[in-house]
C-alpha cells in the first residue's frame, strides 16, 4: 500500500499595506525621537541647561510627538475590551 503524499507550498502571508505602513511610520517616529533628543541635549549642555531641563525636554518631546496616536487609539477604543475580555483597550490587538 503506497502511501498519499501531497507536497504543501509554504503559506504565503499577504502584507496589509496600510498596517506596514504604520508599523515603517511608527519606527521613523520612534527613531526621530531619539535623534531629537540627541541634539536636543548637545545644545542644551552647551547652553548651560540642567539635568532637570534636560529631562523635561526629552519627555515633553517624545510626549507631543506620541500624544496625536494615543488620542487617535483612545478614540478607537477606550472602553472596549478584548474578544476574550483579558486587559481592555491598551492591550488589545
Amino acid at each position: 500500500m503506497q502511501a498519499n503524499l501531497t507536497a504543501f507550498a509554504p503559506r504565503q502571508n499577504a502584507i496589509d499595506p496600510k498596517r506596514f505602513l504604520a508599523g515603517v511610520m511608527v519606527g521613523l517616529l520612534a527613531a526621530n525621537i531619539g535623534t531629537l533628543y540627541t541634539i536636543y541635549t548637545r545644545w542644551g549642555i552647551a547652553k548651560g541647561m540642567s539635568s532637570p531641563d534636560l529631562t523635561a525636554l526629552r519627555f515633553g518631546i517624545a510626549g507631543v510627538l506620541t500624544a496625536p496616536i494615543l488620542i487617535s487609539a483612545a478614540r478607537k477604543n477606550w472602553g472596549v475590551s478584548s474578544p476574550n475580555g483579558e486587559c481592555g483597550s491598551p492591550f488589545h490587538f
